[in-house]
């Protein structure tokens, strides 16, 4: 799943963006984890859905996150979150 979304901190180290940061909530890097884990928005995304579901996200290692995912916790809690990233 390496750099299997564009996020800005990809494009910026291929020279297609200028720059790395996030528009969104202005943090310094755009990377694929932050978009989908630590964001303003995200963030909110994942409250919502432990609200409407009671899946909470857990705190993922930042190297191995997507594949810890596949492996996490109840099967159905698994879809939840892999369906919500």
């Amino acid at each position: 799943m390496h750099e299997f979304l564009p996020a800005k901190q990809v494009l910026h180290r291929r020279h297609i963006e200028q720059v790395a940061n996030c528009d969104t909530c202005g943090a310094s890097e755009e990377s694929i984890g932050h978009v989908l884990m630590h964001c303003t928005v995200a963030k909110k995304i994942w409250e919502q859905t432990k609200k409407l579901t009671g899946v909470k996200l857990p705190n993922l290692h930042p190297d191995t996150w997507a594949r810890d995912l596949l492996f996490l916790g109840k099967a159905e809690d698994r879809a939840i979150i892999i369906c919500g990233t």
